[in-house]
């Protein structure tokens, strides 16, 4: 008999995390597998997402320690703030490659055209500078058939395989080991097509629920995810996308004001998991609109300190999802989302795995940067639309100006990634505030 995987807790310290090179693919075009309408859609909620990745330029090397990562990205990262990371912030950053997402699944099929030679091209370049092949690897967002295709023609292995990356994403499957392992579930019906869903829906009202939350298998950043009145939504037609990887879980809506709750929280577990053992590295609390789109996170959650048994409940169910992660031949980082219940009168809180994301998230880079640029520090990360039109060396002019901007050694706020506006669209942009003077610099900056 084995013993269990062993699940650290290093939400103290700097985890050692993996001790490679890396190729890492830092477009969204695969982040739902294949199933690619539900990426269009997720392109309409968040902007413009060919900028996404530029926010893996300042945490990739802290993430894979080897000497010569390699980062693929659909557009080139911003030069003033590369220069900002690295001159003023004394970060390694990682060599890039531009790949237009598009082309992705032609480069997996290694059809001949003139952009799959450019990119192969650049990438053996890259082993030959890099040394070879040795302790060189190949990762994404997540771990797809192309992804592995690629990495086959490269000769490199991937991180994990295209089936742990799949399964470990998947919300019904990690619902369904929870609930079978004992652990406290929120009311959930399945349904196994759109018209499934008005029955779910009584069974639930029965329950004396107003709202529900329908739930595809995958989903990111809202998508997959459509919050529904019980009494009003009755002929609500759901996208096809939905049910591409089969049924939808309909979850009862804990919401104050019903079934006695008071309050409800949303804290994230953010973990590290290589062959041998997982590491807990930090506890976020998700900042979002509607308890669906995310808008950023926060370290440490503001009422963490006030509710004792919150900590060691997280990290038991964690502990046993990120076993179950394993299982399933997952490797690499991760975030677990929460649902924290408290009731009028009852002492004890209510704990619920809400969602599992076996992949890089929105808390895992600014965790990782503010450990090695202030160890201990506060942080909080949001998300922001540029309605003012300011140009990126214009935002570094003014906060630095200001004395707002983060340098080693005071608080401020650390500009992440700026995308540019599309079709009228603002552009967005993600900052960081370090130190709890910086989270309250970044407030007051993004209400100016």
């Amino acid at each position: 008999m084995t013993s269990p995987l062993e699940i650290s807790d290093c939400t103290d310290r700097m985890p050692a995390f993996w001790g490679r090179q890396v190729v890492f693919f830092a477009n969204l075009y695969e982040i739902f597998f294949e199933n690619h309408a539900k990426t269009a859609a997720l392109a309409q909620v968040v902007g413009p997402s060919r900028s996404y990745g530029g926010r893996f330029i300042p945490a990739l090397n802290l993430l894979y320690r080897g000497a010569h990562n390699l980062l693929v990205l659909e557009e080139a990262p911003s030069a003033p703030l590369c220069r900002y990371f690295a001159e003023e912030l004394g970060l390694s950053l990682p060599e890039f490659l531009v790949m237009p997402a598009p082309e992705y699944p032609f480069v997996a099929a290694g059809e001949d055209s003139p952009i799959s030679q450019r990119v192969y091209t650049a990438l053996r370049e890259h082993l030959q500078r890099s040394g070879g092949k040795a302790n060189l690897w190949v990762d994404g967002f997540v771990t797809d058939i192309e992804l592995v295709q690629i990495a086959e023609r490269l000769g490199l292995p991937a991180t994990t395989s295209s089936e742990g990356s799949r399964r470990g994403n998947n919300k019904l499957l990690i619902y369904e080991h929870l609930r079978d392992t004992g652990w406290p579930v929120i009311p959930s019906v399945l349904a196994d097509s759109p018209l499934a869903i008005a029955g779910c829906l009584d069974a639930l009202g029965r329950q004396g629920f107003t709202h529900a939350v329908v739930k595809s298998q995958m989903g990111a950043s809202g998508i997959g995810l459509k919050k529904l009145s019980i009494a009003r939504d009755r002929e609500v037609t759901l996208p096809e996308y939905f049910f591409t990887e089969g049924p939808c879980l309909v979850q009862g809506w804990l919401q104050p004001g019903e079934h006695g709750i008071v309050e409800t929280r949303s804290p994230s577990v953010q973990f590290f998991l290589n062959e041998n053992e997982g590491s807990i590295f930090d506890i976020t609390e998700q900042l979002l609109s509607g308890r669906i789109l995310h808008e950023g996170n926060q370290s440490p959650p503001p009422y963490l300190a006030g509710l004792p048994r919150l900590r060691a409940l997280l990290f038991e169910q964690a502990a046993t999802a990120i076993r179950w992660l394993h299982a399933q031949g997952y490797r690499g980082f991760g975030g677990l989302d929460f649902l924290v219940v408290e009731r009028s009168g009852d002492q004890e809180i209510e704990v619920y795995v809400s969602e599992i994301n076996a992949r890089v998230t929105a808390a895992t880079y600014p965790s990782i940067l503010v450990r090695r640029l202030c160890p201990g520090a506060h942080w909080t990360m949001r998300n922001v639309n540029l309605y003012d039109g300011e140009s990126e060396m214009e935002i570094l002019h003014r906060l630095r100006q200001s004395g707002q901007l983060f340098l080693p050694g005071r608080p401020g706020i650390v500009p992440l990634n700026f995308s540019a506006p599309v079709a009228g669209a603002p552009g967005k942009a993600q900052f960081l505030g370090v130190g709890e003077m910086g989270e309250a610099l970044l407030e007051s900056a993004l209400g100016r």
